[in-house]
C-alpha cells in the first residue's frame, strides 16, 4: 500500500466526505434510479425504467450495441417491444369509438340521417299561402300598445315576414290586397278582478260585504246595441275563474254556475265576500269593445246589504235599448241605491274609469286607487286587477277545430326558426336559437289575437324547435331551454287532451330520433373532440331533463325508463358490431395462422371500443343520466365473445420440450413464433381485465374462462430460452470488459464497467417482461414468478463469480509483490455492487408478497413468501459476500502497515502529544482512503472502511493486551492509546458522514475502548469501577432466582453509626447433599481503601435451612469522607459453611451508601418504622455470559499491585468469574 500524504488540492478524508455528503444523496438517489427500477409507491412508468441504459447504449456507439445484442437480442428486445408497443397503442385505440348518442358533427349527418315517416309535415304551396296570409293579418291588424321589447313599426314586420317566407314583392302584394278584404277581428278586454285591500267599513260589525260591478262605457254615440256582441253569458264563477282556461271551448264545454243564468250582456257582477275588507275573488269577465281607442272600463265596488239591491238591478239590463241609455243606468242605479224607501240599501265603497287606448299588448297586472263618485262622498282601499286584450274573428272558421290556432301558431314559428337558422348557417355563424324582435312581435300578436295561454305558446315552441331540430341539428341547449320553459308553465288542465296526444307524439319522435343517431355514431365521433364531448353531454342532459319533467309523465305514463331505453340501445349496438368483426374474420383465409391473427385484430377492435366505453362515454352518460355505458357494453360483449374465444384460441406453436438441452436456438424463428401467441396473450387478457371496472355483483354473474392454460406451455419455452440468454450476455459481457471501458455513473468520477451495465439493463429486461405479462392466475402464477427469480437471480451471483475470477486472474490475491489500491479492483467492485442492487428492488417492484395473500392457511402462505423472498435474499447474500472477499482483501493487506503505524504511535516520545503522534497513522489512512473514496461507490467505499476501522481495534487491543512488563508500567502508553482511539473514531465517523453510529461502536471498539480505559487506571479507581458496575447489576436482577435477603439499615447523623440489621433469607440455593445449606452473612464496607479500619463482620451460622432467620444487628463508625467517598457501599455475601472444606458462595448483594436512609442527614423514623428492604441475590450462574467489564476489571487487577485485602476480594471475584467463563 501506499503511504503519501494527500496534497492540497485533494483534501483529507474527512473533508472530501463532509463536502460531498449532498453529492452522496444524490449519487445514492441517481444510482437506485439509473439502475432500471422505482418502487411502486413513486411510479411505474417502464420507460422511464431503462432511460440510464438508453442513454449508456446511445453513447457506446454503433458497434457495442450490436456486440450487445448479438446475445438472444432478436427475442428478448422483441419480446419485450411487443408488450411496449401494445401498452402505448391502447391510447391510440381509443380513437377509434363507439360514440355516443348525439355527438355528432352537423355537416356529417345532415341528410344522412333518415328521419321518421311521420316527420315530412312539410307545407304545400297552398298551406304556405294561407300561413302568409295569417301573418299579414295579425300585423294589420295588431292591438294594444307596443312594449320596447317589440316592433311598433308596421312595414318592418312586413319585410320580415316576406324575408321569412320568402315570397316575391308580386306575391306579397297579392295577399296582401285579400287580407284587406277580410273582415276586421273584434278586440276582445279580458278583465281578471283579482283582489282589493283597506276597504271601508259599512257594516255595524266592522266590515264589509264587498262585490263589484263592472262594464264598458262606450266611448262615441255611434253604434246601435245589437252591433256589440259580448261573448257569451257570464264567465264568472263563484270562488273565481280559471285564468289559465284556453281559448275556443264551447258553451257545451264549459262548466255551468248559478250566476249563468242571469241575462247579463254588458254589466256584470262578481261574487260577493262576506265580512271581509280585503276580498278575493280571481274572478275572469270578457267584453267586446267597439272602438278601443275610446272605450273605457268603469267598475263599482258596493256593500251588499240584503237580497234585491244594486246586484238586482243589473238584471234589467235587458230592457237598456242603445249605448246611451247604458251610461243613464248606471246613473239610475246609484240613484236607486240612495233614494229607496227601503232602509235596506247597498253602500258604495269606490269606483274605477280606466281608458283602454294605451293598454299594453302584454297586458297589465296593476294594483289601482279606488275613487269617489263626488266631493261628498269617502272612499278607501285599492283593487288589483289584470287587463289583457284578444281578439274574436269572424273569417268563417270551424269553431269545432280545437287544434286550429296552436297548430297555425307552431307553423309560423317553424317559418321563422327555419329562416333564422339557415340565415346564420349560411354566414358561417352558429344560431343561438333566439328570434329577432320582428318574430317575436309577430308571433306575440298571433297569440295575443288567438288568445293562447302562456302554456300553449310553450307547447307551441318545442313543437316548432324539435320539429326543426330533427332536420337541423342546431344546439341541444335551446331545444332545453324551450322544455325547461314548457315544464314551468305547465299544470293540469292546462292543454286540451288532443294538445296532450301531439305533445306525446312529439317525444317519442325526439326519443327515437336521438336513438336512430346512437345507431350512427361509430362511424361519425372522433374521440377527443372538446366540441364532441360538450354536444354529447347536451344531448344527454336534454334527455335526462324531458323524461323528469311532470309534463313528460302527464303525456308518456307508460314509456319505458331513459335507463331502459338506454340500456337497450347500447346492448344492441354492441351485440351489431361484435357479429360485424366477427363475420368479417370468418369471411378470411382458414388456416390456422391467418385465423389466429384475424382473432388478435378482432380482440384489439374489442378492446378499443371498450377503452372507449370505459374512459370517454361512461363518466358523460353517468353525469347526465346515471347509466353506466361500459357495464352494459362489457357484459353484452363477454357474453358473445366468451362463446367463442376458447375454440379460436388453437394457435399451434412448439412446446418447451423441442428445445435441445445444449443445442443452439434460433431466435429469429422463436421471435416469429413467440410474436402471435404473445399479442393474442396481450389480448385476451386485456379484455378479461375490464371485469375490475364491473361492480362486485355484475362480476359474480359473468361466466368464468380460464385462458391462462392455453399460454402455459409457450411460457415456459420463453423462460427457458430467457435464462440461455441471460447467461450468455453475461460471459459475454465479462469478455468485452477486456476493452477496459469505464463510464462515469456520477460527476464525482467513481466508475463502472460497460458490463455491469448491460448486465442491468438485461436483468431489468426480463423483469420488466414479467411485471408486464401480469399473469392474473393464481396456480401457476408463482411457480412461473419463481422461475423468473432463479433466472435473474442465478445472472447476478454468476456475474459476481466471474468478476471474483477476474481479479483472482490479475493477481489480486498473490501474496508476493507490493499491493496497491488500483482503479480496477474499485471498478470490479462497483460493477458486482450495480448488479446487486439492479437485484434489489425487485421484491417490491415484482410485488412478491401478494402471491402469498390469497392462499388457504396462514402457514401455506407464510412458505410461499419465504420461498420467492429467499431466492432473492440468498442472490443477494451471495453477491454480498463476493464484495466481502475483496474488501477483506484490501483491510488484510493493509494489516502490516497499520500494525507498524500503531508501534510508532505508542513507542513515541513519552513529551510528543497524542494528535503528533498519531499523525504518521493518519497521513497512511488518507493518503489510501481518499483513493478507495473518490473510486468505489459509497456502498463499497463503507464496507472497506468498516474492514479498516476492525483491523485498526484489532490492532489496538492486542497492543494494549501484551503481557510486557514496560508497556504496562508506561501508564503514558496507555493514556495516550485512549486519546488516539477518541482521534480515530472521530476520523472514521466524520460527524456522520463516514461510518455510522451502528457500525463504529462495535463490540470491538467498546471491549477494546474499556480495556484501555481500565489499564490507565489506577487500582484505586479499578475497585471503584467495578462496584459501580456491580450496582448497575444489582439493579437490573429481576426475579429471586438465588433467594433473597431481607436487611434494614440507616444512619444516624447524630451518633456517626451506620447501623445493618441482617432479618433473615429466603429461598437460598441447597448447597449440601442433604438439600439444605447451612447459611450464615459476611458483611463488609468496600471499597477497602475509603474503610481500612472497619473490618468485616458476619451472622451466626444457621444449620440446615434455605430459609434462615438471623435478626442480628452490626454498627460501623463513618466519617463525612467516608460517607462520601466514590464506589461506597455494604456487602453482604452469603455463604454455605463447610467443616472439613472451603465455604460454599451462596449469593451476594450490593447496597450503595447514598441510597441508605440518614446518609443525606434526613430525618430517622423510628426503628420499628423502617420498612426491611429485599435485596435480591446475585450468583454467577445467573449471568448467561460474563460481563464484559467486570471480567476485564478482574484481568487487570490480578496484574496490579494490590494490597492483601483488595488482592483476597480479587482473588475471590476472579476465581468465580473464571468458573462463570
Amino acid at each position: 500500500m501506499t503511504d503519501r500524504r494527500p496534497s492540497k488540492k485533494e483534501g483529507s478524508l474527512a473533508s472530501r466526505l463532509r463536502d460531498g455528503d449532498k453529492a452522496d444523496v444524490r449519487k445514492a438517489r441517481r444510482v437506485k434510479s439509473e439502475m432500471g427500477f422505482k418502487s411502486v409507491k413513486e411510479g411505474d412508468d417502464d420507460n422511464a425504467r431503462a432511460s440510464y441504459y438508453r442513454r449508456y447504449m446511445s453513447e457506446i456507439g454503433e458497434g457495442r450495441r450490436k456486440q450487445i445484442n448479438e446475445i438472444g437480442g432478436v427475442f428478448l428486445n422483441g419480446i419485450n417491444s411487443i408488450i411496449s408497443k401494445y401498452e402505448a397503442c391502447k391510447r391510440n385505440r381509443r380513437a377509434s369509438t363507439i360514440p355516443p348518442l348525439s355527438v355528432l358533427q352537423q355537416s356529417s349527418i345532415e341528410g344522412q340521417m333518415e328521419l321518421d315517416p311521420r316527420d315530412s309535415e312539410v307545407l304545400n304551396e297552398v298551406e304556405m299561402e294561407l300561413m302568409y296570409i295569417e301573418a299579414l293579418y295579425t300585423i294589420k291588424y295588431k292591438i294594444g300598445a307596443t312594449s320596447d321589447e317589440h316592433l311598433s313599426v308596421t312595414q318592418d314586420l312586413l319585410d320580415y315576414v316576406r324575408q321569412a317566407f320568402d315570397f316575391s314583392p308580386e306575391n306579397h302584394e297579392r295577399l296582401l290586397l285579400k287580407v284587406n278584404e277580410e273582415k276586421p277581428p273584434v278586440v276582445v278586454l279580458e278583465v281578471t278582478v283579482v283582489e282589493a285591500k283597506g276597504l271601508e267599513a259599512k257594516d255595524a260589525t266592522g266590515f264589509s260585504d264587498p262585490y263589484c260591478m263592472l262594464g264598458i262605457v262606450p266611448g262615441s254615440s255611434g253604434g246601435a246595441a245589437h252591433g256589440r256582441k259580448d261573448s257569451g253569458p257570464k264567465e264568472s264563477t263563484v270562488g273565481g275563474g280559471d285564468p289559465s282556461t284556453p281559448k275556443g271551448r264551447t258553451a257545451s264545454q264549459r262548466k255551468k254556475t248559478a250566476l249563468d243564468q242571469i241575462p247579463v250582456k254588458f254589466i256584470k257582477t262578481t261574487s260577493v265576500k262576506i265580512q271581509t275588507l280585503d276580498p278575493v275573488w280571481n274572478e275572469k269577465f270578457r267584453f267586446d269593445l267597439e272602438d278601443i281607442n275610446c272605450d273605457r272600463l268603469h267598475l263599482d265596488i258596493w256593500d251588499h246589504d240584503d237580497d234585491y239591491s244594486v246586484l238586482e238591478y243589473t238584471k234589467k239590463l235587458n230592457e237598456v235599448k242603445g249605448f246611451k241609455g247604458l251610461g243613464r243606468y248606471f246613473k239610475q242605479i246609484a240613484q236607486s241605491a240612495r233614494t229607496n224607501s227601503d232602509e235596506s240599501v247597498d253602500d258604495f265603497l269606490g269606483s274605477l274609469d280606466l281608458k283602454l287606448n294605451d293598454l299594453p299588448s302584454t297586458g297589465l297586472d296593476q294594483w289601482f286607487d279606488l275613487r269617489n263618485r263626488s266631493s261628498r262622498s269617502r272612499t278607501e282601499g285599492q283593487l288589483h286587477l289584470k287587463l289583457n286584450l284578444a281578439t274574436r274573428e269572424d273569417r268563417g272558421l270551424s269553431e269545432e277545430d280545437i287544434l286550429f290556432e296552436t297548430r297555425q301558431h307552431r307553423d309560423l314559428l317553424s317559418v321563422f326558426v327555419n329562416y333564422e337558422f339557415n340565415k346564420a348557417r349560411a354566414l358561417g355563424d352558429t344560431w343561438s336559437g333566439v328570434l329577432p324582435k320582428a318574430a317575436t312581435t309577430i308571433l306575440h300578436q298571433h297569440a295575443i289575437q288567438g288568445d293562447m295561454t302562456e302554456t300553449q305558446h310553450a307547447f307551441c315552441c318545442w313543437m316548432a324547435y324539435s320539429h326543426q331540430f330533427r332536420k337541423k341539428f342546431f344546439s341541444w341547449e335551446i331545444l332545453g331551454k324551450c322544455l325547461d320553459d314548457l315544464d314551468e308553465k305547465w299544470s293540469k288542465a292546462a292543454l286540451f287532451k288532443e294538445e296532450e296526444e301531439a305533445l306525446a307524439l312529439s317525444f317519442e319522435r325526439f326519443i327515437n330520433h336521438c336513438l336512430k343517431v346512437a345507431s350512427k355514431q361509430s362511424e361519425q365521433l372522433t374521440v377527443g373532440s372538446k366540441m364532441a364531448t360538450e354536444k354529447l353531454e347536451a344531448a344527454l342532459s336534454c334527455l335526462d331533463k324531458l323524461y323528469s319533467t311532470k309534463i313528460f309523465e302527464r303525456c308518456c305514463p307508460f314509456m319505458a325508463t331513459l335507463k331502459q331505453q338506454l340500456i337497450s340501445i347500447i346492448k344492441k349496438f354492441a351485440e351489431d358490431r361484435y357479429k360485424r368483426l366477427q363475420a368479417r374474420r370468418r369471411s378470411g383465409p382458414l388456416d390456422e395462422e391467418s385465423s389466429g391473427k384475424e382473432l388478435a385484430n378482432l380482440l384489439d377492435k374489442v378492446n378499443s371500443n371498450l377503452y372507449t366505453a370505459r374512459d370517454t362515454l361512461t363518466p358523460i352518460y353517468m353525469s347526465a343520466t346515471e347509466v353506466d355505458y361500459f357495464s352494459a357494453w362489457y357484459k353484452e360483449t363477454h357474453r358473445l365473445l366468451s362463446k367463442d374465444i376458447l375454440n379460436d384460441l388453437n394457435v399451434p406453436l412448439t412446446s418447451s420440450d423441442d428445445l435441445v438441452a445444449d443445442g443452439d436456438v434460433d431466435f429469429n424463428e422463436e421471435m416469429e413464433s413467440a410474436k402471435l401467441v404473445l399479442r393474442l396473450y396481450l389480448a385476451v387478457r386485456q379484455f378479461y381485465s375490464f371485469e375490475k371496472n364491473l361492480s362486485q355483483s355484475d362480476r359474480t354473474k359473468l361466466d368464468r374462462v380460464s385462458y391462462h392454460g392455453v399460454f402455459s406451455s409457450h411460457l415456459e419455452r420463453w423462460l427457458s430460452i430467457i435464462d440461455r440468454i441471460l447467461i450468455a450476455r453475461v460471459k459475454y459481457a465479462v469478455e468485452l470488459d477486456k476493452i477496459e471501458e469505464v463510464y462515469k455513473i456520477d460527476k464525482g468520477g467513481v466508475k463502472q464497467s460497460s458490463s455491469a451495465i448491460d448486465v442491468a439493463f438485461s436483468i431489468s429486461q426480463v423483469a420488466g417482461f414479467w411485471r408486464n405479462l401480469r399473469w392474473c392466475e393464481k396456480e401457476s402464477a408463482e411457480r412461473f414468478l419463481y422461475g423468473f427469480l432463479k433466472v435473474i437471480s442465478d445472472c447476478g451471483v454468476t456475474y459476481a463469480d466471474m468478476m471474483f475470477d477476474k481479479l483472482k486472474a490479475a493477481g489480486y490475491y498473490d501474496d508476493e509483490g507490493q499491493f496497491d489500491v488500483t482503479e480496477q479492483v474499485c471498478i470490479i467492485l462497483n460493477d458486482i455492487e450495480q448488479v446487486r442492487r439492479a437485484l434489489q428492488p425487485l421484491t417490491d417492484w415484482l410485488q412478491l408478497d401478494k402471491y402469498s395473500g390469497d392462499r388457504a392457511s396462514p402457514a401455506a402462505a407464510d412458505g410461499s413468501k419465504s420461498r420467492l423472498h429467499q431466492r432473492m435474499e440468498t442472490a443477494d447474500s451471495l453477491m454480498t459476500a463476493k464484495i466481502k472477499q475483496v474488501t477483506d482483501r484490501v483491510s488484510d493487506k493493509m494489516r502490516p502497515d497499520l500494525k507498524k503505524q500503531i508501534f510508532r504511535l505508542c513507542w513515541a516520545p513519552e513529551k510528543a502529544q497524542s494528535h503528533e503522534a498519531i499523525d504518521v497513522l493518519m497521513n497512511y489512512l488518507d493518503s489510501n482512503l481518499l483513493t478507495l473514496n473518490t473510486n468505489l461507490l459509497r456502498a463499497n467505499f463503507d464496507k472497506i472502511l468498516d474492514s479498516i476501522w476492525i483491523e485498526v481495534l484489532e490492532e489496538f487491543q492486542e497492543i494494549s493486551s501484551k503481557p510486557d512488563e514496560d508497556f504496562q508500567k508506561a501508564k503514558w502508553i496507555s493514556q495516550r492509546l485512549v486519546e488516539s482511539l477518541k482521534i480515530l473514531y472521530d476520523f472514521f465517523h466524520v460527524d456522520g458522514k463516514g461510518l455510522s453510529q451502528s457500525m463504529i461502536n462495535c463490540s470491538l471498539y467498546q471491549e477494546v475502548k474499556v480495556g484501555l480505559e481500565l489499564n490507565n487506571a489506577t487500582v484505586e479507581e479499578l475497585m471503584e469501577i467495578y462496584l459501580e458496575e456491580k450496582f448497575k447489576e444489582q439493579a437490573n436482577v429481576s426475579g429471586s432466582a438465588f433467594g433473597t435477603l431481607s436487611v434494614r439499615v440507616y444512619f444516624r447523623p447524630e451518633t456517626r453509626k451506620l447501623t445493618v440489621e441482617v432479618l433473615k433469607a429466603q429461598d437460598l440455593i441447597p448447597l449440601d447433599t442433604n438439600g439444605f445449606s447451612d447459611p450464615f452473612v459476611v458483611i463488609d464496607l468496600w471499597p477497602r481503601h475509603h474503610f481500612p479500619e472497619e473490618h468485616q463482620r458476619q451472622t451466626n451460622v444457621v444449620k440446615k435451612t434455605l430459609n434462615p432467620t438471623f435478626n442480628e444487628t452490626f454498627e460501623f463508625q463513618l466519617s463525612d469522607d467516608q460517607l462520601k467517598c466514590r464506589a461506597g457501599c455494604v456487602v453482604f455475601t452469603v455463604m454455605d459453611h463447610d467443616y472439613l472444606s472451603s465455604n460454599d458462595f451462596a449469593g451476594e448483594a450490593y447496597m450503595a451508601l447514598n441510597t441508605i436512609c440518614g446518609i443525606s442527614r434526613q430525618k430517622i423514623p423510628g426503628r420499628s418504622a423502617l420498612t426491611p428492604v429485599k435485596l435480591p441475590l446475585m450468583h454467577w450462574k445467573g449471568q448467561k455470559e460474563p460481563d464484559l467489564k467486570i471480567s476485564k476489571i478482574v484481568a487487570v487487577l490480578s496484574t496490579k499491585d494490590v494490597s492483601k485485602t483488595d488482592l483476597d476480594f480479587v482473588k475471590q471475584r476472579a476465581r468465580l468469574n473464571d468458573d462463570a467463563v
